[in-house]
């Protein structure tokens, strides 16, 4: 009588895990669906700024804007998993940020993140299709496809406004600073300023 009543409850708990084992396969299989999806929509993937790039990134931005302290405006363009986002709302403590993500997961573990910070929102618009002038710093890493769509934005900017751009160049401006960061991928950082 054990060994029936052992094996029908080894039974159910198989059945249960091999449930669960199918929810979260579907689950995963729906993630990397979805964001294939808006991959194709937005013409990039959301890939995280490696550690290293962001520090070379945040280096940069420090050494060419030394009153982090200011009111200000900042957008990470492509927000993506909200690294960045986050990132630059710890260096400057009374600014406003927001992050701009068209991809659903990425936007919602975004979204997530910036619950924890009044200071933090995170829009799931198109970059391209928004007025950009009101931001005193945009943090882009995004691809040259994306670079050269946001040419005519960026002619459109404030005076003194800063871009960070992690890995591709503005076609047809100069930099005013410029950080190689070793790795894996020599990765350029670039900063501009309007």
């Amino acid at each position: 009588m054990f060994f029936v009543l052992s094996g029908v409850w080894l039974c159910r708990s198989f059945m249960i895990h091999d449930l669960l084992y199918s929810l979260v396969l579907l689950f995963a299989l729906a993630v990397v669906g979805w964001t294939l999806l808006y991959e194709r929509r937005t013409k990039i993937c959301a890939m995280p700024v490696m550690p290293w790039v962001m520090r070379a990134a945040f280096g940069l931005l420090a050494a060419h804007d030394p009153d982090r302290a200011r009111a200000c405006k900042i957008a990470d363009l492509g927000c993506g998993w909200g690294g960045p986002m986050m990132r630059l709302a710890g260096c400057y403590p009374h600014a406003q940020v927001t992050g701009y993500e068209l991809s659903l997961w990425p936007y919602l573990v975004s979204k997530f993140r910036a619950m924890f910070c009044a200071r933090v929102r995170v829009a799931r618009a198109d970059f391209l299709a928004t007025d950009l002038c009101e931001y005193d710093i945009l943090f882009c890493y995004l691809s040259p496809w994306h670079m050269e769509a946001l040419k005519p934005q960026f002619a459109r900017l404030r005076k003194g406004t800063r871009i960070v751009s992690c890995a591709f160049e503005i076609t047809g401006r100069t930099p005013v600073a410029t950080a190689h960061v070793p790795g894996p991928v020599r990765t350029p950082v670039f900063l501009y300023v309007v």
